[in-house]
């Protein structure tokens, strides 16, 4: 191909924001394709839902294209090269199925390489509407030379066989009434096979009869068209039984009979039969319907000139019984005689027309060209004619005609001008819906390429000389809404030329304007007005205008004014107006978000860069909260382990060893509740708990450390006891736990107070302190998930700053939220609520006891330990050795199952939950199948919420989570055996 030039398509590549989403968004299918290789190099979700491809970019158009493949790539080059956008092909889907396309081809620049833009139609059904009309008015020139009911049958089996593609039986009989019996006329497709069927149940199919009002055709008698399953029993009067009926529909390939009468006024005088071998097509049923109506007609006019053959009134009937309009006229156009069909087609009472000229009646429009053939006609004796024309029915609509004039003043018989006319208005109907489909399409096409390869400035210039030329107006303008709402006129036509509508002279204030293009745009509606106006100060007179309103959910888009058409805007361009501006919703949504991508791609773009800052952030806090308590406790074992470390200076070392690890222990557990919570995998565990006890737990458990530093921890509850509550007790205390550390943390003296009331169906819950306060610009940013009040490294508090994001997670969990009050410098308020779910009255009972001295009719006890890990398992051999029970070790779950199994001596299982081969819970369940009474407790190093429930469900009774503390460990053990000797 030749290199790009001034005439070549107009370079998309920087416009790709608006073009995919207009492309991608479009319902027209839309296909992008490389001209030298038929490569498919994109394509919309309409052209994946047409063709059923689940990925169009693997295929090549020469694959889908029914042309040979020569043809195909010389049509491409065509359209690159000569200009030609506008192809007839037949296109195959993924199921095989043939369907005629109408396709537009734009060529386009896309990375220095032409390539075509493709906007396919589906025109299958317009196609078989065409060949349908081409088969009507074929057979009606057809018709009309046959003079015999035979040839019409004939002719009838003949064109209904081609037209179910020689697949199907078709059959007429003819009704003798009197008599009661029908007769087989002609039938066409029978195989061989079938022939010899019905001959070996000794029946003549070709001269099949029977009675009307029994079997198979009794069903018909209401005249209407009919279908029913294919069965011979039915269908031959039982000569054939209905076994063998069903077998032989089996082998046959027909499932339905469609049977359609010949009939006049309501009296059946024969049928149509057609045995279908697949389900009849909608569309195929009408049609058939109005094929057999036309030969009813046609048969009708034939047995009708068969019985008056012999009548002196045989051509007086003829005429009144033709479905058909007969007039005659004297040389002045007056009707002089008219045909009975006036009143059925025209709605006038039989005399109404007598003595009245034709042309009064004929359409405006059509009085000239129909009054130049009737002069024409007077010249010329026998002098025929054919025409179109409208004519005026009596309820005051028009009736499109189709008519045959004879000159016949000098036949002594007639002495005037007949006219033959006959009612063509559904097919005109049918034609200019046809013609008006296709001017749409035409006109959505141009609007659909003029978004895609205009910018964005020329996209509504040209949009509007769309919208002009296809209402055929020389004013208009095309305003769109801006981001504040307001309407702006971005293109501005007068008299075909178009206007600078930035200029002041010629701005448009439509909201200003007290005209129906304000109605229009108030009522959201497309409005008309085809009388003259002046738009206020602009010196313009418009003698009629047209106001549609571009919709998109119900938020008004913009608005397309037209104006000083030839001739006023009727019903019809109302409509058109109001597709259009349909059609061009989404497209112009695209468009005027182009600015709003860019803004929300440069706010993206922000948000990522604060997310990485953020998160490098946490990352250097996370190194620093894991690194500094393991360095304190490395660092204190190695000088644990130098010979020359004082006695008096170890358990000062331990106790800061235990403490750096237990602050490792709190950066671990806020890690995986903050991914338990982003993951969506936090659940909720209620059980019964009585709020007045945690509060009063808590206040007793920090009000030594908070005297200690000398600050004073205040409790406040009401007067009467909160009532016991529902909810997840282990989320209740962990917010209160963090809200309450925070406040520890961050303040140096003074008060913390924190307390509790009921109020409506929410608990309301505050922790107040006297601390640093926060500044207002980080009020928001500390429930943020990777950060704190202070960032950076020299902050000088230690903490992931999780806990705050984890709290607040945990209140909406609980139906709730969680906010703050601060100044800086002057201590903070945190408030919290949940939902107040009343538990049952009952009272929850709780056993807890101190670390208790164990009986010693426990001192032999024996104890399964299921642990993988050596250190582990070495650490509660350390732990149990004082207390004088019997250790036994297995490995993996399987084993610790085998061993309870064999060993009825073992008294308590400590259970590990992660094992190889089988975990512990799945070994637990697996044990309490044959021992019910052994007490089992889980432990594990996972320790997160729900971890305990699930133990237990398991089949456990206890639970107690890595690290160990050997108080914990040696009170449930004793516990345990105790309950166990009762």
């Amino acid at each position: 191909m030749n290199n790009a030039s001034e005439k070549d398509p107009i370079n998309i590549t920087e416009s790709s924001g608006p073009f995919r989403e207009i492309f991608r968004q479009n319902k027209s299918v839309m296909l992008l394709v490389n001209p030298v290789t038929g490569q498919i190099l994109d394509a919309n979700q309409a052209a994946h839902n047409f063709y059923g491809y689940k990925n169009l970019l693997s295929e090549n158009i020469i694959n889908i294209n029914q042309h040979p493949n020569e043809k195909v790539f010389d049509l491409m080059e065509t359209a690159i090269t000569k200009n030609k956008n506008h192809f007839i092909f037949k296109h195959k889907l993924v199921t095989g199925e043939i369907r005629d396309v109408e396709v537009y081809s734009t060529p386009l620049i896309y990375q220095n390489r032409k390539l075509l833009l493709s906007i396919v139609h589906d025109i299958t059904k317009r196609r078989k509407a065409e060949k349908y009309t081409t088969f009507l008015t074929r057979s009606t020139l057809k018709l009309a030379t046959l003079k015999t009911p035979e040839e019409v049958y004939k002719f009838t089996t003949s064109q209904l066989y081609k037209l179910f593609d020689k697949k199907s039986v078709v059959a007429v009989t003819e009704y003798d009434t009197p008599n009661n019996r029908w007769y087989m006329m002609d039938i066409t497709g029978l195989s061989p096979f079938i022939e010899k069927t019905f001959k070996n149940f000794g029946i003549d199919i070709r001269n099949l009869e029977g009675e009307i009002q029994t079997g198979f055709m009794g069903d018909i008698v209401t005249g209407q068209m009919a279908r029913f399953d294919f069965d011979l029993h039915k269908f031959t009067n039982g000569k054939i039984d209905q076994n063998t009926s069903n077998e032989l529909k089996k082998a046959l390939p027909y499932n339905s009979i469609l049977v359609v009468p010949f009939k006049k006024d309501e009296v059946i005088f024969g049928t149509v039969t057609i045995a279908l071998n697949e389900d009849e097509n909608e569309f195929n049923r009408h049609f058939v319907e109005a094929f057999i109506s036309q030969i009813s007609v046609f048969l009708e006019k034939i047995f009708v000139e068969k019985e008056l053959v012999k009548s002196e009134n045989y051509y007086r009937a003829l005429i009144e019984n033709s479905t058909d309009i007969v007039s005659i006229l004297d040389e002045n156009g007056i009707i002089r005689y008219k045909s009975p069909s006036h009143s059925t087609i025209l709605g006038y009472k039989q005399d109404e027309l007598l003595g009245v000229n034709a042309l009064e009646k004929i359409h405006p429009d059509d009085k000239l060209r129909v009054q130049q053939l009737f002069s024409h006609i007077l010249l010329e004796k026998e002098k025929t004619g054919r025409f179109e024309y409208r004519f005026h029915h009596k309820n005051g609509s028009w009736k499109h005609m189709e008519g045959t004039v004879k000159n016949l003043l000098d036949n002594p018989a007639v002495k005037g001008i007949v006219l033959n006319s006959h009612d063509v208005t559904h097919q005109k109907a049918y034609e200019e819906m046809l013609v008006s489909q296709e001017q749409n399409l035409k006109i959505r096409n141009q609007i659909a390429n003029a978004f895609i390869v205009s910018g964005k400035e020329e996209n509504f210039r040209k949009i509007l000389e769309v919208f002009l030329q296809a209402f055929q107006s020389n004013f208009g303008f095309f305003c769109h809404t801006n981001n504040s709402g307001n309407m702006v006129c971005k293109s501005y036509i007068n008299n075909r030329k178009e206007v600078n509508s930035h200029h002041e002279q010629h701005k448009i204030k439509i909201e200003t304007l007290n005209n129906f293009w304000s109605e229009s745009l108030r009522k959201k509606q497309t409005l008309t007005q085809n009388t003259e106006f002046e738009i206020p100060g602009k010196r313009i007179r418009l003698k009629n205008s047209i106001s549609g309103i571009i919709l998109h959910q119900n938020e008004t888009l913009g608005q397309i004014v037209l104006g000083n058409k030839n001739g006023d805007y009727t019903d019809k361009d109302i409509r058109l107006m109001e597709e259009l501006c349909h059609y061009i919703s989404p497209l112009l949504k695209a468009a005027l978000n182009e600015f709003q991508y860019k803004t929300d791609l440069l706010a993206a773009k922000e948000k990522a860069e604060e997310s990485e800052r953020l998160k490098s952030a946490f990352l250097a806090n996370m190194s620093h909260e894991i690194r500094t308590p393991m360095n304190g406790i490395i660092g204190f074992i190695d000088i644990l382990n130098d010979p020359d470390t004082r006695d008096d200076d170890r358990e000062t070392y331990f106790d800061l060893v235990k403490k750096s690890g237990n602050r490792l222990l709190t950066t671990i557990n806020d890690i995986i509740e903050i991914s338990k919570i982003e993951a969506g995998q936090a659940q909720l565990n209620f059980s019964r708990e009585k709020v007045d006890e945690i509060m009063n737990e808590h206040f007793s458990f920090f009000k030594p450390g908070a005297a200690a530093n000398g600050i004073t921890l205040k409790l406040q509850l009401p007067e009467s006891a909160l009532p016991a509550i529902e909810t997840d007790r282990n989320k209740l205390d962990s917010i209160l736990t963090n809200l309450i550390n925070n406040a520890l943390k961050f303040t140096k003296e003074g008060t913390i107070e924190f307390g509790c009331q009921l109020s409506g169906n929410k608990l309301n819950f505050f922790v107040k302190d006297t601390g640093v306060g926060i500044s207002a610009d980080r009020i928001e940013a500390i429930f943020n998930r990777f950060e704190q009040a202070e960032m950076g490294i020299n902050r000088g508090h230690e903490g992931t700053g999780l806990g705050l994001s984890i709290s607040k997670a945990y209140a909406a969990m609980l139906g709730g939220d969680l906010w703050v009050e601060s100044q800086k410098g002057e201590g903070s308020t945190f408030y919290f609520n949940i939902d107040y779910i009343a538990a049952e009255n009952s009272d929850k009972k709780t056993d807890k006891k101190p670390p208790s001295a164990k009986p010693k009719s426990q001192n032999e006890a024996t104890i399964l330990v299921a642990e993988d890990d050596e250190i582990s398992f070495t650490l509660l051999e350390i732990m149990l050795s004082k207390e004088n029970y019997k250790l036994i070790k297995a490995d993996n779950g399987n084993e610790a199952v085998e061993m309870v199994r064999q060993n009825p001596d073992i008294d308590v299982v400590i259970m590990d939950v992660k094992m190889p081969e089988k975990d512990g819970l799945e070994a637990t369940r697996e044990i309490r199948q044959f021992n019910k009474k052994i007490p089992v407790i889980a432990q594990t190093a996972y320790a997160l919420s729900g971890d305990k429930e699930k133990a237990l469900e398991a089949g456990c009774n206890d639970y107690i989570s890595k690290p160990l503390q050997k108080n914990d460990l040696l009170n449930m053990i004793n516990r345990l055996l105790e309950k166990k000797l009762q």
